[in-house]
């Protein structure tokens, strides 16, 4: 399973693989309930940054691409997971794909 350099992953490995197959042993419908458990969308906070300029090479049928600045961006999302004592735990969201076995794009339908 792979991390980032937050070192998320310090738990018990076996307890990590317990976790993956009882998600996978899940319809599909459970699944996503029991992520949405461990997602918590949070406010961002506002900075006082320079706006970015419209820069028109950088969009597509009028549509600007790419990540919105922080001033645009609304929201940031906390990723958790329960360790052996059924506390929830902060991780990063690569850890949290990991974990569960599928990628980022997946978890762009659970937001």
């Amino acid at each position: 399973m792979e991390c980032c350099k937050k070192k998320c992953l310090q738990g018990s490995i076996s307890h990590l693989h317990k976790v993956r197959s009882e998600f996978q042993a899940l319809f599909y419908e459970h699944q996503n309930v029991y992520l949405h458990g461990l997602l918590h969308r949070r406010e961002t906070k506002k900075t006082s940054g320079h706006a970015r300029k419209a820069n028109p090479s950088a969009s597509f049928g009028g549509k600007r691409l790419g990540r919105p600045p922080a001033e645009e961006s609304q929201f940031s999302f906390e990723y958790t997971i329960r360790n052996k004592n059924g506390v929830n735990v902060h991780i990063c969201q690569k850890t949290f794909c990991s974990v569960h076995g599928f990628g980022p794009k997946s978890l762009q339908v659970l937001r």
